[in-house]
């Protein structure tokens, strides 16, 4: 698209979990089980799985693995294995994760975005081969197609992660397919994101990579994280049934898995979206039908 006399080129970057698809009252309660069922004897007997649950969305934006090593120095504790807990996380997660929904009007507005030909990113501190995996699963053929909407899936790799490695990335390839040189060119990254966090991060990185970050406030309620408890503790079971996960004496350890809906943390709407300003993001908005209304504009002369 020419803006008087220069080209504009766009991307959006989309968090997968959280803003694509509703999912994240999932990985909360996939994070409380696996750090649980990870932990040493003497530990777990300290441990709360309703406080491991708040934490999860307190730390919302970072990796599991990132939350465990933040949990576990918070806590003053050194025996868990880290590796085989983040594994566990990643196969109850994934497991559970079957059952989520793409957020009303996600894939739309990837398709349209494509339209405009804007770049989709999905950026994620999730490891990339269990996104790779998880772009030829059922739900994730659904935009990963090579028909779909989805330009590339950026996720943890050796010296390449979330934030700035991936922002300089998304950048490089707005000048790289654009065929004209640097001075010539408008460039823009919106950056779609749920977590305080991750839009303090764009916002850190706005005037280097001309990133606007927008807060995406899907309210999410006790109600909802009870609903992923159950298809958490399913997947599990079912993980269990078919040895894909080993568990010693693990009857006794699933009746400490309950979830008390009472001592769940989980911040109003309000207080959501004015966190997600405060944070920095240029609009916020709570579902798909503002997002497009915001993004529509900047596509008009398309």
């Amino acid at each position: 698209m020419k803006t008087k006399g220069k080209f504009k080129q766009v991307a959006v970057m989309w968090i997968r979990d959280g803003v694509l698809i509703n999912r994240m009252p999932i990985n909360a309660v996939a994070f409380a089980y696996a750090y649980f069922l990870s932990a040493p004897a003497a530990e777990q007997d300290s441990l709360n799985v309703n406080s491991l649950v708040n934490f999860a969305f307190a730390q919302s934006g970072i990796s599991c693995l990132e939350k465990m090593t933040l949990w576990r120095s918070l806590q003053n504790a050194s025996d868990l294995d880290l590796e085989a807990a983040v594994r566990l996380y990643n196969a109850l997660a994934t497991e559970a994760a079957c059952s989520a929904n793409y957020f009303d009007g996600a894939i739309e507005t990837l398709t349209w975005l494509k339209t405009c030909r804007a770049g989709n990113f999905i950026t994620s501190a999730v490891e990339q081969e269990v996104l790779d995996a998880w772009a030829y699963s059922p739900q994730g053929r659904q935009i990963c197609s090579r028909s779909g909407a989805i330009t590339e899936i950026l996720g943890r790799r050796p010296n390449f992660c979330k934030g700035r490695d991936h922002f300089q990335y998304v950048s490089e390839w707005l000048t790289k397919t654009a065929y004209r040189p640097e001075a010539e060119l408008i460039k823009t990254i919106y950056y779609v994101a749920d977590a305080v966090s991750e839009i303090k991060q764009g916002r850190e990185f706005s005037a280097e990579f001309s990133i606007v970050p927008i807060g995406f406030a899907h309210h999410i309620d006790s109600a909802q994280v009870m609903a992923a408890a159950s298809l958490v503790r399913a997947g599990l079971e079912k993980l269990l049934a078919s040895r894909v996960v080993s568990l010693a004496s693990s009857s006794s350890l699933l009746e400490r898995l309950s979830l008390d809906q009472r001592q769940l943390e989980l911040p109003s709407a309000e207080a959501l979206e004015a966190s997600l300003r405060q944070a920095g993001a240029t609009h916020v908005v709570r579902n798909f039908d503002e997002l497009r209304s915001s993004l529509d504009p900047q596509f008009a002369t398309r």
